[in-house]
Order: C-alpha cells, then structure tokens, then sequence
C-alpha cells in the first residue's frame, strides 16, 4: 500500500490481455513500428511535454501528472534518442492503462511529489 492507496497484483496474462486491448483499439492493423507518439497525442488526446534535465536531475526519462493529461519525457531523450523516446512513451502508456485509478488518486502535482509517491510503494507492491 502506498499513501493509503491499495496496489493491485496484475498477472502476466492480464498485462497480456491489456497489451491485445489496446492495441485493438489504438492499432489494430498492428504494423511496426506502432505509432505511439502518434496514438497518444492524437488518439488519446495526452500531450508530450519535453523537460530540459528530466534525467540528469530526477534520474528518470519520463513520468506522467497524476490526471493523465500529460507525459513528460526528458528534453535530451526527446531530442537525441528516438528509440529510448518511443520505449519511454510506451512505458507510461502502459501506466495509465494498468494503473490509472493509482495514479488519479495520488493526486501529485511535480515531479518531486511523484518522485515521493514512487519510493512510497514497497519493494513488494511494486514488484
């Protein structure tokens, strides 16, 4: 439990089954690679906010608010590695999509909050 918010166990499977329903939804023609920028500024309507020194100072190439309306990527990242770019683009889609009732209930406001709320949860939890 982190902050007093419950954190469920999702299966394999269940992240399988989520992976096959978004993709369904978003890409269903499932040709690669998959748009993703693409699908969440456009499709699902969340805007990609580069931050300058994201990672030099937070140790962390991206993060999403707590309600969903932004993803922010570090600026060098955006720029300079597209790969790592789309992989963390990717990343946080799949935050939203497994956990988006966590998130909307932690209710941070900047990435110091987010960071806390992070170390919050236990080894076990986040495991």
């Amino acid at each position: 439990m982190a902050n007093g918010i419950e954190i469920p166990i999702i299966s394999y499977e269940d992240i399988r089954k989520s992976v096959d329903n978004f993709l369904e939804q978003y890409h269903p023609s499932r040709e690669i690679p998959v748009p993703i920028e693409e699908i969440i500024e456009f499709q699902m309507g969340i805007d990609i906010i580069a931050l300058p020194g994201l990672h030099q100072s937070f140790e962390v190439d991206g993060f999403m608010s707590s309600d969903l309306s932004n993803i922010y990527v570090d600026e060098f990242v955006y720029k300079s590695r597209p790969g790592r770019y789309r992989f963390t683009l990717a990343h946080e889609v799949g935050h939203i999509i497994l956990h988006k009732k966590i998130y909307q209930k932690a209710n941070f406001h900047d990435i110091k909050e987010w960071k806390d709320f992070i170390n919050s949860i236990s080894d076990d939890d986040n495991s």
